[in-house]
């Protein structure tokens, strides 16, 4: 299944969504997702700066027009943080998280102070895939 979410990032995460049907080969697939957290756990986070153009200085010299991106490295190798961050809320749908992923948010709303409300969700995101939540005291979410 994590195949199956890796393929079809370009075609979009709708594309890629369990049917809910019940037959042999689904159900198989469905449960190789349930196992697929492991796969797209979040490593070494990677910036590049990637040329988009070139710009020429009042001086007459030219500068480069770079774009940063992020990449997460995971056991799938590296994946742009965006996409990851897609692939990982699908998974979350599919298995069924969601209210662990909303305690976890809450829980990250109230003691990350310094989080833009942006950038929650895909915090709380790696939180759950790495399962970084089970070390916290006081948490009220369910494991």
């Amino acid at each position: 299944m994590i195949s199956s979410y890796i393929r079809n990032i370009h075609t979009g995460i709708s594309d890629i969504s369990y049917t809910g049907k019940t037959n042999s080969k689904q159900a198989n697939v469905y449960q190789e997702a349930l196992m697929a957290y492991e796969e797209i756990r979040p490593g070494i986070h990677h910036f590049r700066a990637r040329e988009i153009g070139k710009t020429r200085n009042p001086n007459g010299t030219y500068s480069r027009i770079t774009v940063g991106e992020t990449y997460i490295e995971t056991k799938r190798g590296l994946i742009r943080e965006d996409e990851w961050a897609k692939i990982a809320y699908q998974m979350v749908v599919d298995n069924g998280d969601m209210p662990l992923l909303d305690a976890i948010e809450n829980h990250v709303r109230e003691h990350c102070v310094w989080l833009k409300e942006k950038e929650i969700r895909p915090y709380a995101l790696e939180c759950l895939t790495s399962e970084a939540y089970k070390a916290w005291k006081n948490f009220g979410g369910k494991s």
